[in-house]
């Protein structure tokens, strides 16, 4: 998954921006970016499907596994793999696993609609770039 970081700030030309200001200003390009995913989302899924993502991604146990129950293998899975190897936890890897995994089944472009969000946000960040410098 994207990591706001200092390569984000780079990549948007903000990689001067003083050090008591970048970590407000990466929450705050995190939280944008992850409003305008969930605008997306909701605009392209039914009601129970956006109930049943809800359920997911806010760590319900129940909703979670119905999700790994699809999966039999899922701790040899690439992606759980990497989850693990990036330092989640097991319940947090479970968690972040189901997400990815119903979001492959039931928003099948889901990450051409996150990347094109992120470039949105990276091109307006860039666009504005002096003027947050200069704030």
């Amino acid at each position: 998954m994207f990591q706001f970081n200092d390569e984000f700030l780079k990549s948007v030309g903000l990689e001067e921006l003083p050090e008591n200001q970048r970590q407000d200003f990466l929450e705050y390009a995190q939280e944008q970016f992850e409003t305008r995913i969930g605008e997306v989302m909701m605009n392209k899924l039914t009601k129970e499907q956006q109930e049943e993502f809800d359920k997911i991604s806010t760590d319900d146990a129940g909703a979670i596994q119905k999700v790994l129950d699809k999966y039999p293998d899922y701790e040899k899975d690439f992606t759980y793999r990497r989850l693990i190897n990036n330092g989640s936890d097991e319940l947090q890897a479970k968690s972040d696993f189901a997400v990815v995994k119903w979001l492959d089944e039931n928003f099948p472009n889901y990450s051409d609609e996150i990347n094109k969000i992120l470039a949105d946000l990276q091109s307006e960040i860039y666009a504005q770039k002096d003027k947050i410098l200069a704030a």
